[in-house]
C-alpha cells in the first residue's frame, strides 16, 4: 500500500488524541478524514506532516518508514486552513517559495512554477500580489505551491472552509479536477459531509481519537456500524435497539381503506427540491420523512398519512 498508518498514538499530557490509528491509502487515491470538532482528525494530519510527533506507531509512505523524520524531510505537502501565503511576494514568488530549497536554477524555477499556476487557471495572476485575489485564487495559490514541489503526499487541512457556500462548491470541483490529473495521493480534513461524500475515494470517519469506520460514502451511508454514525452521517430514524431506518426511504401518502392513517403531520420544512415533514404517529413514536419536490401537491400540518418502509441494523 501506498500509505500505511499503523497503530498510531498521541498523546497532549493525559489527553489521548489519537487511539491506535491504522489505515491505508493507494497510490492516487483522495482520503477525507471527516468527524466533529475535537475528533482528532487535524491532529492526525500534523503527525503525517511531522508537525507533531507521536507516542507510538508508524508511518510508511512508499514503503519508506518516515514516522520520526521532520517536515522538511517528507516528501509531504502541506496545505493549511489560513493557506499561509507571503502578502509581500506576488503569486509567482509565492509559488516559487518551496523551489529554493531544491538544486534548481532560477530560470527553471521559473519555468517550473508557471506551469503549475498554468495548471490551476491562475497564470495571467503570476505577477499580482496575493491580495487582490480572491479567496477561491488564494486558495489555488497555496494549492500550486504545495504541487509545484511534486510531493508524494498532500495533505490539505480544512481548505475551503474560508470560502462562501457557493465558492466552496466550484472548488471542491477544481481540487478534485487538479488531483485527478496529477494522479497525486491527497489526504483533506473535514467536518463537512457534502463536501467529503463530492470528493473523496475513501472516507475515514473519526470521533474521541478512534476511528469509527472506513469505506466509500456510499458504504458508510447505506451501512453504518454504530449509532454515532448513523447520526453523523445525514438524517435518520432510530426506531429501536439497532433498527433505523433514513428519511428518504420512507414513503407516505394519504389513507385509504386498505391502508389507514398511522400517524399525522406536525410540521413541514420546504427547501426548494427537497421537503422534510415531522410526522407524530399514533403509537407515540416520531418520524422525520424526507420527499422530492415532484409534484404541486404539499402535504399540510394535521394531515393524516399512511408510512411504509423497511427497517435496517445498524453494522448489516
Amino acid at each position: 500500500m501506498y500509505l500505511s498508518v499503523n497503530h498510531l498514538s498521541k498523546w497532549y499530557g493525559d489527553y489521548e488524541a489519537l487511539r491506535d490509528i491504522t489505515f491505508e491509502v493507494k497510490e492516487g487515491e483522495l482520503l477525507a478524514v471527516l468527524g466533529p470538532s475535537g475528533c482528532g482528525k487535524s491532529t492526525l494530519l500534523r503527525c503525517l506532516g511531522g508537525f507533531e510527533p507521536v507516542q507510538s506507531g508508524d508511518i510508511y509512505l512508499n514503503h519508506e518508514r518516515i514516522t520520526d523524520l521532520p517536515p522538511e524531510l517528507r516528501p509531504v505537502a502541506t496545505v493549511f486552513q489560513s493557506y499561509g501565503l507571503f502578502p509581500h511576494m506576488t503569486v509567482l514568488e509565492n509559488v516559487k517559495y518551496g523551489l529554493k530549497f531544491l538544486s534548481l536554477s532560477r530560470q527553471e524555477a521559473t519555468k517550473k512554477a508557471l506551469a503549475m499556476l498554468e495548471r490551476v487557471e491562475l497564470a495571467q495572476y503570476a505577477h499580482q500580489a496575493i491580495h487582490d485575489l480572491s479567496g477561491g485564487q488564494q486558495q489555488r495559490v497555496a494549492l500550486a505551491r504545495s504541487l509545484v514541489i511534486e510531493p508524494d503526499l498532500l495533505l490539505l487541512d480544512e481548505p475551503l472552509s474560508n470560502l462562501d457556500a457557493k465558492l466552496r462548491v466550484s472548488m471542491r470541483e477544481e481540487i478534485k479536477r487538479i488531483q485527478q490529473d496529477l494522479h497525486i495521493t491527497t489526504i483533506f480534513v473535514t467536518h463537512d459531509q457534502e463536501e467529503a461524500f463530492s470528493m473523496a475515494d475513501t472516507i475515514l470517519l473519526m470521533n474521541q481519537g478512534n476511528v469509527v469506520q472506513t469505506g466509500s460514502a456510499i458504504d458508510i451511508y447505506e451501512h453504518p456500524a454504530e449509532v454515532f454514525v448513523l447520526d453523523f452521517i445525514g438524517k435518520s430514524n432510530l426506531l429501536a435497539e439497532n433498527c433505523y431506518v433514513r428519511p428518504e426511504k420512507i414513503r407516505m401518502g394519504l389513507p385509504t381503506k386498505n391502508q389507514p392513517a398511522q400517524g399525522e403531520i406536525c410540521q413541514v420544512v420546504f427547501k426548494g427540491e427537497i421537503i422534510e415533514y415531522d410526522i407524530h404517529c399514533f403509537d407515540g413514536s416520531n418520524l422525520s420523512v424526507v420527499t422530492l419536490n415532484q409534484s404541486d401537491y404539499l402535504f399540510q400540518v394535521g394531515t393524516k398519512v399512511c408510512l411504509s418502509y423497511t427497517e435496517k441494523t445498524l453494522g448489516g
